[in-house]
């Protein structure tokens, strides 16, 4: 652990000299104006509370050294709430403008923050192939040093900006700073005293390298927006409308029509059969679901405002559908035709997030919700309502990560696909009525999802391939089935969660007192209010 921790303090030399980190002190701009970079960090930052809730936290810690790092997650998770806190200090409501669904694509899709969304996936993947807790300490330890790394610069910032306003910025501040001072919270001896075999410490290395290299990648990133923001505000703004107005703007490309995804056709095996039918078993149960049936059921509440009482719950699992299908169940280096056909398939699921945000557009959600984006951020990360959705999102990525083989995580994508497929069903006559009524299209909620697919370069060889064909082993058989019942359970969960939301109308969807939801008609850039720093203006 003797060499671990000798490279960590090298590596954290390394970065501390990082460009970025002079340009936070020198730059000559007002001290709030340097903070700006803000939104960029939303996914990492806000993400970190799942990360530890549920990703390096030990569900059943069986030794001390799980048990102490435990203790230190407690603590790691609740930082979030501090970032939040400060997004309001900072007046990043007011420089943005930003509405609900612009703020959504800003976190989801825009290319500015891509990387971040990136190293975040591969974050979890490193944390759930490594549960070797010396190993998994090793990397911790990493990423508290360069968190040490950065609220040392920040700390100083933060003081002088509280000097000027009189409020305490707690986040980039010396309470936050205090709190990340490049160790575990918690007894690091035992750590410290083990000694690692030559796996563990190849294994512990690599992963403090491995941070440090994200982190510097993101200090790169950084900088290069904070520079662009302030030599070109103006050019910003418009980049960022341009390439919002072309996500929205996607049309099909491709000659495939729904359904995505490998043939179900051709022979079945005996084990894979017993799969199948257990997944046709689940979807047969889903249909009944009591949210299912008030979706199907006429009553007061009409086909628009039942979609807008219960769709925003669902923006993290279907915007986060890209992502999920791009950086963790597609192969980097597909060899074989199976994992090609896996890729594909991904490449198909991955283009729905825009059919998501033209429908939410459709429903007027923006103004139905009238949320800065601050709220966005809380009700997201921090709301009971997302709770249900953000720990079963935990749980697949955890399948995903840890199972490798591409009939694995065929049944994988096999169940969502046809636990989303339930879901439209009910949804598509309310999405049709919605249609008629408004003369707007709603792909999404009307199940038409090849609207956007984009086009697939021939591949004979992976379009051939039968994922069903092949008997698997008695425990991969016991693991599909268990991924099954992941994927079921918690639909069954998060729709019982869209019934409670729906029925209450907990959302406070406005109505008109036709009974109608109060129209909003989205902004146009010529109708958006002035503001003062033209460089985050709204997007659209």
């Amino acid at each position: 652990m003797k060499t671990v921790a000798k490279q960590i303090q090298k590596r954290k030399r390394g970065v501390t000299a990082h460009p970025f980190f002079s340009w936070l002190r020198d730059c000559g701009l007002p001290i709030e104006d340097r903070f700006r970079f803000s939104p960029l960090m939303v996914e990492f930052i806000m993400g970190f509370a799942d990360v530890n809730k549920w990703f390096l936290n030990y569900p059943k810690p069986s030794t001390a050294l799980e048990a102490s790092i435990n203790e230190h997650t407690l603590e790691d998770r609740t930082h979030s709430r501090l970032f939040v806190e400060e997004w309001s200090k900072l007046r990043l409501d007011e420089q943005l403008g930003w509405s609900v669904s612009e703020m959504l694509w800003w976190w989801f899709d825009c290319r500015e923050t891509e990387a971040f969304r990136r190293l975040a996936m591969e974050t979890l993947d490193l944390i759930v192939n490594n549960a070797d807790p010396l190993v998994r300490f090793s990397m911790m330890e990493a990423i508290e040093c360069v968190g040490d790394v950065f609220f040392g610069t920040t700390v100083g910032l933060a003081r002088e900006l509280g000097n000027q306003t009189g409020l305490e910025y707690r986040y980039y501040g010396e309470y936050h700073r205090v709190r990340e001072d490049g160790h575990l919270h918690t007894d690091e001896s035992d750590f410290l005293r083990s000694r690692l075999s030559d796996e563990q410490r190849r294994s512990a290395l690599y992963l403090v390298d491995r941070m440090y290299d994200m982190f510097a990648e993101e200090m790169g990133l950084l900088l290069d927006y904070s520079r662009r923001l302030a030599d070109a505000p103006a050019k910003v703004a418009q980049d960022l409308l341009d390439e919002r107005g072309a996500f929205l703007s996607q049309t099909d490309s491709s000659s495939k029509r729904w359904p995505a995804g490998p043939s179900r056709g051709g022979r079945i095996s005996t084990t894979q059969h017993s799969i199948d039918q257990h997944l046709r078993a689940r979807r047969e149960r889903l249909s009944f679901h009591p949210f299912l049936q008030w979706l199907r059921r006429d009553g007061d509440v009409g086909p628009k405002q039942k979609l807008q009482r219960f769709v925003p719950l669902w923006a993290i699992n279907i915007l986060g559908y890209k992502d999920f299908n791009r950086y963790v169940l597609r192969y980097s280096e597909a060899g074989t035709p199976a994992e090609r056909a896996i890729n594909r398939w991904t490449d198909e699921l991955a283009s729905h997030g825009a059919l998501y945000l033209r429908d939410w557009l459709a429903l007027d959600l923006d103004g139905a919700l009238a949320w800065p984006p601050s709220k966005v951020l809380h009700y997201y990360f921090l709301g009971d309502h997302s709770e249900v959705h953000r720990e079963n999102m935990a749980k697949v990525k955890t399948y995903a990560f840890s199972q490798r083989s591409p009939r694995m995580r065929y049944w994988l994508m096999r169940a969502l696909e046809d636990g989303g497929d339930v879901l439209f069903r009910a949804t598509a006559p309310l999405a049709h009525a919605v249609e008629a009524e408004t003369g707007r299209r709603l792909d999404y909620w009307a199940h038409r999802h090849h609207a956007v697919q984009p086009e697939l370069s021939p591949d004979a060889e992976a379009d051939a391939v039968v994922f069903t064909d092949e008997d698997l082993t008695a425990s991969e058989t016991a693991i599909a089935l268990e991924i099954v019942d992941r994927v079921f359970d918690n639909l069954e969960a998060e729709l019982a969660l869209s019934l409670r939301v729906a029925e209450a109308n907990e959302l406070a969807v406005p109505l008109r007192e036709d009974g109608h939801a109060r129209e909003s008609v989205p902004r146009t850039r010529s109708e958006a209010p002035h503001r003062a720093r033209p460089a985050v203006d709204s997007v659209g």
